[in-house]
C-alpha cells in the first residue's frame, strides 16, 4: 500500500507540474524575427510579402509544445506585431510554454475619393485619414484577406511541428480589435457558402481622392513607381491559396480581446457550427471603437464627438463600416443556444455619463483596451490548459498516451467539484464513467447536460470515461 500511495502522490505531482507548465510564466525566451510565411495579392493588386515574429521558450525541455497564433489590431489599416499588446501578449504565453507566431498580414483599404477630412477634426489626423473608406465592401474584403492570412499561418506553424518543438493539433489563435474579428473569423469561418458575397469579383472601387493617396505607400503595399489598381476580383476561397500543405486550419480555441463579428450575410451561422472550439472574450463597458453589443465599430466614437462639439461631418471615418455583434451580443447568444464553450470576462465601466465615459475611453487602460493584460492572459492560460494537455496527448505517441488517442475535452482541470466535458465535433454523449487510478468505478459522480458533478471524492488522478456511439474517448483528470 505505501508503494502504491507513494506511487500515486508521483503521479499527481506529475500530472499537476504538467498543467501549471501551460499556466505559470517560467521560461525565457527568444524570438526568431521577420520569418516569412507566404506572399499574396493585397489590395492594389500587388503581391504582399507575409512574415511573423516567433517566440520560442528556452529551458522547456517539452518536444510537443502549443501554439499560440496572434493578430495584432489597427482597424485592418495600421499596426504591427511589435506594438505593445502583440509583444506583451506573445511574451505572456512563451513565458507559459507555448510557441507564439507574432503575425503581420495584408492590410489596406481604398478611400472615399469624396471626403477631404476637415481642420476641425484633431482626432483624425495623419494616417487615421485612411479611415475614410470607399465602402462598407473594403472593410468586408480587409477582413476576409487577414482571415486567409492568419489560417495560413496557423497551416505553416503546424508544418513546422518538429522544427519548433510543437503539437501541430495544439494550435489556438488570439487577437485584440482587428485582431479578434480575424482570429474568431478564421475560427469560425469554415464554409464557402458563409463568406460575404462582397468578397465575390464586385464594381471598381473608385479613384483615390489625391490627399489621401499616401495610404497606398503605408506598409510597402504598392510598390515603388508602380500604379494601384482598382478592379476587385473574386477573393477565393475561406482557406486562402497559400501554405496548402495538407494541414488544416482548425483550432482548439481562440481568444478574442474586444472583438466581434460582422453580422454581413450569413455570418450569424458561424457561430452554429457542430466544431466551434472553446472562445475566450474580454470587453469593456465604454469600448466606443468596438461596442460589446451590436453597433457600427468606430462610428460609436460620434457620442463623444459630438458631446464636445467638434465638427461632426468631418469627423466620421469610416462610416461605411457595417454592423458588428460585439462580445456581449455573442455571449447572450451562446447562451440562448445552450453552448457553454466559452468564457466571457466583462469590465462594467459604463457609467452612463457622457463627459466620464468619453474621457475615460481615451485614457490608457480605459474602454478600448485591456486592463491587467498579465490578469487576462492568466485566465485564457487556465481555459486552454486542459485542452493542450490533453490534445499533446495524441501527439506525444508513448505512454499512456497510445491507449486513450481519443481525447475527452475537460474543463477545468484540475477539478474542484464540477467539471465541464465534451466531445470532438460536438458529439452527443451517451453514458459517462469516471474511474479511479485502480479502475474502480465511482458511483457518487451526476451527469447531466456536459457536466459532471464529482461530490467530495478524495485527492488524486482519475480518469473519466465517455461513450458515443459505441466508441470510447478517456480524459485523465487531478482532482485537488
Amino acid at each position: 500500500m505505501k508503494i502504491f500511495l507513494t506511487l500515486l502522490f508521483c503521479i499527481c505531482i506529475s500530472q499537476l507540474a504538467i498543467a501549471q507548465q501551460f499556466v505559470q510564466k517560467q521560461f525565457s525566451f527568444r524570438v526568431d524575427s521577420n520569418v516569412v510565411y507566404a506572399t499574396d495579392t493585397n489590395y492594389l493588386g500587388y503581391p504582399e510579402i507575409l512574415t511573423m515574429h516567433i517566440y520560442k521558450p528556452i529551458g522547456d525541455n517539452n518536444l510537443h509544445r502549443p501554439i499560440l497564433v496572434y493578430v495584432h489590431g489597427g482597424s485592418w489599416l495600421a499596426g504591427v506585431p511589435n506594438d505593445y499588446y502583440p509583444s506583451q501578449i506573445s511574451q505572456e504565453f512563451v513565458q507559459r510554454g507555448y510557441v507564439v507566431a507574432n503575425i503581420q498580414y495584408r492590410m489596406g483599404m481604398h478611400t472615399n475619393p469624396n471626403v477631404t477630412p476637415g481642420v476641425n477634426c484633431p482626432l483624425i489626423a495623419g494616417n487615421g485619414q485612411c479611415a475614410y473608406i470607399s465602402d462598407t465592401a473594403e472593410v468586408l474584403r480587409a477582413s476576409f484577406r487577414a482571415m486567409q492570412d492568419a489560417k495560413s499561418a496557423i497551416r505553416f506553424m503546424k508544418a513546422r511541428s518538429i522544427q519548433d518543438s510543437t503539437c501541430s493539433d495544439a494550435v489556438f489563435i488570439s487577437g485584440e480589435s482587428a485582431g479578434a474579428f480575424t482570429a474568431l473569423g478564421a475560427t469560425l469561418l469554415d464554409k464557402q457558402s458563409e463568406r460575404f458575397d462582397e468578397c465575390n469579383a464586385i464594381a471598381n472601387a473608385p479613384t483615390s481622392n489625391s490627399n489621401l493617396s499616401f495610404c497606398q505607400n503605408l506598409f510597402n503595399h504598392l510598390p515603388a513607381g508602380q500604379t494601384p489598381h482598382y478592379n476587385r476580383p473574386d477573393l477565393g476561397s475561406v482557406e486562402g491559396k497559400t501554405n496548402l500543405n495538407g494541414f488544416n486550419s482548425k483550432v482548439k480555441g481562440v481568444a478574442a480581446f474586444y472583438g466581434a463579428i460582422f453580422l454581413q450575410g450569413k455570418s450569424k451561422d458561424w457561430l452554429n457550427g457542430t466544431d466551434t472550439p472553446f472562445i475566450y472574450m474580454f470587453h469593456q463597458g465604454n469600448d466606443f471603437v468596438v461596442s460589446c453589443n451590436t453597433a457600427r465599430p468606430i462610428m460609436t466614437m460620434n457620442q463623444c464627438i459630438q458631446y464636445v462639439n467638434l465638427g461632426v461631418n468631418d469627423c466620421v471615418p469610416y462610416s461605411n463600416v457595417p454592423l458588428a455583434i460585439g462580445s456581449c451580443d455573442i455571449a447572450s447568444y451562446f447562451q440562448s443556444i445552450n453552448f457553454k464553450k466559452y468564457k466571457f470576462e466583462f469590465v462594467n465601466n459604463w457609467t452612463g455619463n457622457t463627459l466620464v465615459d468619453c474621457y475615460n475611453t481615451a485614457q490608457a487602460g480605459q474602454g478600448h483596451n485591456i486592463d491587467y493584460v498579465s490578469v487576462r492572459c492568466d485566465s485564457v492560460a487556465k481555459l486552454f490548459s486542459p485542452i493542450a494537455i490533453n490534445t499533446i496527448q495524441s501527439c506525444m505517441g508513448s505512454g499512456i498516451a497510445d491507449d486513450y488517442k481519443n481525447a475527452l475535452y475537460v474543463y477545468p482541470n484540475p477539478i474542484a467539484n464540477t467539471i465541464f466535458i465534451s466531445l470532438p465535433n460536438n458529439a452527443t454523449i451517451s453514458k459517462v464513467e469516471m474511474k479511479n487510478m485502480l479502475g474502480q468505478k465511482i458511483e457518487s459522480i451526476q451527469f447531466f447536460n456536459n457536466e459532471i458533478h464529482v461530490g467530495e471524492i478524495p485527492s488524486g488522478i482519475y480518469f473519466i470515461e465517455a461513450e458515443s456511439n459505441h466508441k470510447k474517448y478517456v480524459a485523465r483528470v487531478a482532482k485537488m
